[in-house]
C-alpha cells in the first residue's frame, strides 16, 4: 500500500475529488484487518479451552455427606481440611482415648467453629462448621464414651458438603 505522490499533493492542496486510497489499497487493508481479527479469535478460543481443563476444587460435586473412609484425596488442597486430616485421622485410625476438652482444642486448631457436643443414648456427637473448608461446610464426629468421665474415642467422622 503506497501513497502516490500526486494523491499526497492533492490532499495537501485540498483537492479531494479523488480519494487518497485506491480500491486495491482498501482491499489490502480489509484483508489485513480480517486476518488480524481471525488471529484474535483463535487465541481467545485456546484461552477458553485451557480454562476448562483446570477444574476448581470448589466447583466439584461431592456427595451430601461422606465418611472419613471415603475422603477424596484432592480435598487435601484445602488447608483447613488437611489440618483436620492431620489432627483427627490418628484418633480415628487407632481409636485413641482423648478427653473432650483436648478433642475440642484439636478441632479449633483445625479451623472448626461453632462446636457443639450432644449426649444421646448411643453415645456423644460433636458437630461443627468449617467456614474455610471449600466444598465441605460442616463436620460431625461420633464419639464413644469410656469408663472414665469425659474421656472418649472418636468412632466416625462425617463431612457434610452443604447446609440445609
Amino acid at each position: 500500500m503506497a501513497f502516490r505522490d500526486s494523491d499526497i499533493l492533492k490532499s495537501k492542496v485540498g483537492d479531494e475529488s479523488k480519494p487518497v486510497f485506491t480500491e486495491e489499497d482498501r482491499a489490502k487493508i480489509r484483508q489485513t484487518l480480517t486476518q488480524f481479527s481471525r488471529k484474535v479469535t483463535v487465541k481467545e478460543q485456546k484461552k477458553k479451552e485451557s480454562e476448562k481443563v483446570i477444574p476448581s476444587i470448589v466447583e466439584q460435586v461431592y456427595h451430601v455427606n461422606f465418611s472419613w473412609k471415603d475422603y477424596p484425596s484432592e480435598l487435601d488442597e484445602v488447608p483447613h481440611l488437611f489440618l483436620i486430616r492431620l489432627n483427627l485421622w490418628p484418633l480415628l485410625s487407632f481409636k485413641t482415648l482423648i478427653s473432650l476438652e483436648e478433642l475440642q482444642e484439636l478441632c479449633i486448631q483445625s479451623g472448626i467453629t461453632g462446636i457443639a457436643t450432644d449426649a444421646k443414648g448411643r453415645g456423644y456427637y460433636m458437630t461443627g462448621n468449617i467456614p474455610n473448608g471449600g466444598p465441605v461446610k460442616s463436620i460431625s464426629l461420633t464419639l464413644q464414651p469410656s469408663e472414665a468421665r469425659d474421656i472418649v474415642s472418636v468412632v466416625n467422622c462425617t463431612f457434610v458438603t452443604h447446609t440445609e
